[in-house]
């Protein structure tokens, strides 16, 4: 199994007590830890096996706290996670916040997943799936609930599937910038060519006119 060089960027976001980084934590360990009390961005690597090739992943799991017209760490993303709470109709309106920033975002084109989490309580639900699928349309986003308490594999699915978009986006991106640096070279050369030739056409004449002169001189001598 070959490993590959670059590192494949996820930036998980959500609002308040959406349990995102019981979320992520399932996801990367297996294990679910239903309690925490950080309030910094928090960043995992892992190695992902996709296509024969392991791959090196790093998760950010930035703070509810943290400032989105700040955030940083979204510009250098490959692909992004929203979290929101299925028992709090407040976490969906952070997502729906979330979804819109980074939809306003320039040049922000990398796969997106809204991720509900808590399904474990069903029974307490506030958040509508009709708005949930509204949102997905809207913003053109994978969409998918889980329960990070209650299931690794449920959690671990969707997890995947994100990280082959973004790792297919990326590798869509690469060939782009290396056919548009290609084409700028081709086009740099030609060009190059051009004014070569039409600097040679202007300036060897010039150059071989006393020469012809000169001989023509010497001849009627």
């Amino acid at each position: 199994m070959k490993t590959t060089a670059s590192c494949l960027k996820v930036v998980v976001f959500g609002g308040p007590q959406v349990g995102k980084s019981a979320v992520t934590v399932r996801f990367l360990t297996k294990r679910f830890i239903g309690e925490y009390s950080s309030g910094t961005d928090c960043s995992y690597q892992m190695m992902f096996r996709y296509e024969d090739a392991a791959l090196k992943v790093e998760i950010v799991d930035c703070s509810s706290s943290s400032d989105l017209e700040k955030n940083k760490e979204v510009d250098t993303a490959d692909a992004v996670i929203v979290v929101y709470s299925v028992i709090d109709s407040e976490s969906l309106k952070s997502a729906h916040t979330i979804l819109d920033f980074l939809n306003k975002r320039v040049h922000f084109s990398v796969p997106v997943l809204l991720l509900g989490n808590k399904t474990d309580l069903e029974h307490l639900r506030q958040v509508s799936r009709d708005d949930v699928m509204r949102m997905t349309r809207n913003y053109g986003c994978r969409h998918c609930e889980v329960s990070a308490a209650e299931s690794y594999t449920g959690v671990n699915r969707p997890f995947q599937q994100l990280l082959a978009d973004g790792l297919e986006t990326r590798r869509t991106r690469l060939g782009h910038v290396k056919r548009r640096k290609s084409l700028f070279e081709n086009v740099s050369r030609r060009l190059g060519n051009v004014f070569r030739r039409k600097s040679l056409e202007e300036v060897l004449p010039k150059r071989r006119l006393p020469t012809v002169v000169e001989n023509m001189n010497r001849r009627s001598v």
